[in-house]
């Protein structure tokens, strides 16, 4: 009976560590924390960034277009809309490195948010995305979290493209 007993606790113990790890990797995006605290109120701007591929002149540079959008109301509940509907993975890494030189142009986006309840909640106020890497979230920590969307940059244009 003692031999069952132990194997029980032992099966328990695993099965929580792996309940545990599975939701430090895997965040639901109703999860994000301040995603709930933006109102329609809030003044947020989404700044997309084009980086575009200039070769003249022998060497490998990039060129960058800044774009800024003031989002209405109805953009900002589609913005929760899209975060809480996402799903996204905890990475280790710090920093994103690619390599970039096959890539003739790609885009970044900042998210600014300025709402005086936001700010006095959160001490970051600016969601930054690249390559479906997402920072500036709490779970985030000072690292990235990975998107689980392969059309999350359609659905940010989508969007941007509302009047």
């Amino acid at each position: 009976m003692k031999k069952h007993k132990n194997k029980i606790i032992v099966v328990s113990v695993l099965l929580i560590i792996v309940v545990v790890v599975f939701f430090y990797f895997f965040i639901p995006g109703v999860w994000l924390g301040g995603i709930d605290d933006i109102s329609p109120e809030s003044h947020v701007i989404i700044k997309q960034i084009t980086f575009t591929q200039d070769s003249s002149g022998g060497e490998l540079n990039f060129v960058d277009t800044v774009t800024e959008y003031d989002l209405n109301a109805e953009q900002i509940e589609m913005l929760k809309a899209f975060f809480r509907g996402s799903s996204f993975t905890r990475s280790l890494r710090g920093t994103l490195y690619h390599t970039i030189t096959n890539i003739e142009s790609y885009n970044t986006y900042d998210i600014l948010i300025h709402d005086d309840n936001y700010i006095a909640v959160h001490d970051r106020v600016r969601i930054s995305i690249s390559w479906g890497y997402f920072s500036g979230f709490k779970q985030a920590g000072d690292g990235w979290i990975k998107i689980n969307n392969p059309a999350w940059e359609d659905s940010i244009l989508q969007i941007l493209a509302l009047p």
